[in-house]
């Protein structure tokens, strides 16, 4: 019998940073279960009390980065990813806030943040790769930040918003 899929929720969060339109990525501690030392969006497990995938998304980046909900506009969910070796279905929630968020990680679950410009979803950054992963080696699309790869449902996320900044 297969363990039954679980649902949650990303924030994918657009704020200024000096006037640019910017977002963050968080990179998961190498002792996380899940997505161990790989970069995604704040985000975690629907709640059986959660009354919505948005709240889930708000609720779980406030607990990771300390993004407050209040300050936050919901603009829409974006296309949701299936990761088949956590067995998490995610809804990735667009929002909006005037400010620059304060960031205050949680060390047990966000090793590092980076901000990055929107103008960063481009072919420039957008390759292909080989990853070593529990299933073998894959070559997957990824985005290339300095030395660090982003890949996976991540990856996925940020095509999808590079489509929708194109179009």
């Amino acid at each position: 019998m297969l363990p039954s899929i679980r649902e949650s929720a990303v924030l994918f969060l657009i704020y200024p940073v000096d006037g640019v339109p910017s977002f963050c990525l968080i990179k998961r501690p190498a002792t996380m279960r899940n997505h161990a030392g790989q970069f995604g969006f704040p985000g975690g497990k629907k709640e059986k009390s959660d009354p919505s995938i948005e709240y889930t998304a708000l609720r779980e980046a406030s607990e990771e980065i300390g993004v407050k909900p209040d300050s936050v506009c919901l603009l829409q969910q974006l296309t949701q990813v299936f990761v088949p070796v956590s067995r998490f279905f995610i809804h990735p929630v667009l929002a909006f806030t005037q400010q620059q968020p304060v960031f205050l990680p949680s060390p047990s679950e966000v090793e590092q943040i980076i901000e990055l410009p929107l103008s960063f979803l481009g072919k420039e950054n957008r390759k292909m790769t080989t990853i070593n992963s529990s299933s073998g080696n894959r070559t997957v699309p990824c985005y290339f930040h300095r030395q660090e790869i982003i890949w996976g449902a991540t990856a996925m996320i940020l095509a999808e918003m590079e489509l929708i900044l194109k179009n």
